[in-house]
């Protein structure tokens, strides 16, 4: 803690527990040593006292002190804090429930499989999530209450009578969700073609504004980090997200399962709704090529 007989402005006392240095072990350049801003500054702290603060690296770190020990802090990306501050207001306001399910997948990853290599022929990355975009854009249009958004102002529902489906995608500078359009009415080559192209932007940082708005409904899938189950937080102003987990064998059996979780905004949808949309998704999973061809 700083010793409040160490002479330093109320300005520069903040200043410093912000950045967790210690005042006690700094000598001020002000008149009879008062500490000044300027005493705070990366490149004084590394000229005067180099195991209290070293100067920023590539990744915006610098090295401090707290009250304790040695700490570390790192000022997150512009899109970490648009997502910090997102994310905040996503749960402060909407009241989530999540439901939780198994699907059986063993002749849908057969279908997959097969379509995988057949795609892969014209040069068509098909992925589990951009099979899941078209599915569950067509339990959608079967459950146009998950595919609104909800006014509070107003009090009313608003149904969107378009399906654009985002896609959560994990970068270096923090999570983006790209939007694939008029999910329902793209084939799943296009579907698959565009959500590479949209997941290659958005890892090189050329992602623009307009491709991630308008979204309706939002998929985010951890399967392949060996994640189960998991509570996804609704993307406002949308009604429900769904989120897919790693696919497993059922012990014993040569069957193969996978865990989805539904979080919906209980505003607008109740528990029987929600699995309503879950039964629709899991009987299209259980013959995907029926809604993929139909």
């Amino acid at each position: 803690m700083n010793d409040p007989r160490v002479l330093a402005s109320p300005r520069v006392r903040k200043y410093a527990r912000d950045q967790g240095l210690d005042l006690n072990l700094l000598k001020g350049s002000g008149p009879g040593g008062r500490i000044e801003l300027i005493d705070l500054r990366p490149a004084s702290l590394a000229k005067k006292a180099p195991f209290i603060a070293n100067t920023s690296s590539a990744s915006g770190a610098t090295d401090a002190r707290d009250a304790f020990g040695p700490v570390r802090r790192e000022k997150l990306s512009m899109i970490e804090q648009a997502t910090a501050r997102h994310m905040a207001r996503c749960w402060a306001t909407i009241p989530h429930v999540t439901l939780f399910r198994d699907i059986e997948v063993t002749r849908f990853e057969a279908q997959r499989q097969a379509a995988k290599k057949s795609f892969e022929k014209i040069g068509v990355k098909i992925t589990l999530t951009s099979i899941f975009v078209k599915l569950v854009a067509a339990a959608l249009r079967r459950h146009p209450r998950v595919n609104s958004s909800f006014s509070d102002d107003e009090g009313q529902i608003i149904y969107k009578d378009y399906i654009h489906v985002g896609v959560a995608v994990d970068t270096a500078r923090g999570l983006l969700v790209p939007v694939i359009a008029d999910a329902d009415r793209k084939s799943l080559a296009s579907v698959a073609g565009e959500l590479t192209q949209l997941s290659e932007a958005a890892h090189a940082g050329n992602l623009r504004s307009e491709h991630m708005r308008g979204g309706t409904f939002t998929i985010t899938n951890l399967g392949g980090l060996g994640v189960g189950y998991f509570t996804p937080i609704v993307n406002h102003p949308e009604v429900a997200i769904l989120g897919l987990g790693a696919i497993r064998p059922i012990l014993g059996t040569a069957a193969l399962m996978a865990p989805l979780s539904l979080s919906f905004d209980h505003r607008v949808l109740n528990g029987a709704d929600a699995a309503r949309f879950l039964d629709t998704l899991a009987d299209s999973v259980a013959d995907p090529l029926v809604t993929l061809l139909g």
